[in-house]
C-alpha cells in the first residue's frame, strides 16, 4: 500500500472536521496531511505563460516557478509534490507532509493529480515565526526562492511577485483528493469557470 493511500485511510478514519475558513482551529499544519494550495500572482498578472488551445504555454519566468515548485521534494525530505499547474497568473498545487523517513514517504509520489476549488477558502498569511516544516514555512521558502529567480532574470531586484499570503484546504479523503486532482489536470480546459480567471 502506497504511503499516501495509508494517510488518506487514517484521514477518513479521524473525520477530521473542517470549520468555514481556510483554516481549522488548534490544526498542525507540520503534521501529516494532504493540502490543496493556491499562490496567485501579484495583481493576478499574466506573468507565468498563456492559454491557448486549452494549454498552458509557460513563459521562462513559467519555467522557473515550474521548477522552484517541483524542487520543493529536494529541499523538504518530508514533503510529497503531488499534482499540480502552473497557471498563466496562479499556481495550484497539492503537497503531502508525511512525518515518516525520506525513504517510506515517497512510495507514491508519481500518482497523479488533485483539486478542489479553493472557493471558501481565505488568504493565509505568513508570519516571520512560522513553525519549521510546516506548510506555511513551506510555501514562504518556495515564494521567496522563486520571487528571487525571476527577479535575476527581469532584472527587477526587490519586486514582489506573489500576492501576499496563499489559499490552502486540508484534503480530508480519497474522494476529495480525487476531485481535487481533477480540478487541477481539468484547469486550463475550465479556466474561463475559475475565480483566478483574468484576461490579459
Amino acid at each position: 500500500m502506497l504511503v499516501t493511500d495509508m494517510w488518506i485511510r487514517k484521514l477518513d478514519e479521524s473525520k477530521i472536521q473542517q470549520r468555514g475558513s481556510a483554516r481549522l482551529r488548534g490544526y498542525d499544519y507540520s503534521r501529516s496531511g494532504g493540502y490543496f494550495v493556491t499562490i496567485p500572482v501579484q495583481g493576478q498578472r499574466w506573468r507565468m505563460g498563456t492559454l491557448k488551445n486549452v494549454q498552458v504555454n509557460l513563459s521562462l519566468i513559467g519555467i522557473i516557478v515550474d521548477a522552484c515548485w517541483q524542487h520543493i521534494f529536494n529541499r523538504y525530505a518530508k514533503v510529497e509534490v503531488d499534482t499540480f499547474i502552473v497557471m498563466p497568473n496562479h499556481l495550484h498545487g497539492v503537497l503531502f507532509i508525511h512525518n515518516l523517513g525520506r525513504g517510506e514517504a515517497f512510495e507514491g509520489r508519481h500518482e497523479t493529480a488533485v483539486t478542489d476549488s479553493p472557493s471558501n477558502a481565505s488568504p493565509v498569511r505568513v508570519s516571520r515565526g512560522t513553525k519549521s516544516g510546516s506548510l506555511g514555512a513551506i510555501v514562504q521558502n518556495f515564494k521567496s526562492i522563486s520571487t528571487r529567480r525571476i527577479n535575476q532574470l527581469c532584472d527587477t531586484p526587490g519586486e514582489r511577485f506573489w500576492q501576499r499570503g496563499y489559499y490552502d484546504r486540508i484534503i480530508r479523503n480519497r474522494q476529495e483528493l480525487d476531485r481535487i486532482r481533477k480540478y487541477i489536470i481539468e484547469n486550463p480546459a475550465k479556466w474561463e469557470l475559475d475565480e483566478y480567471y483574468s484576461k490579459q
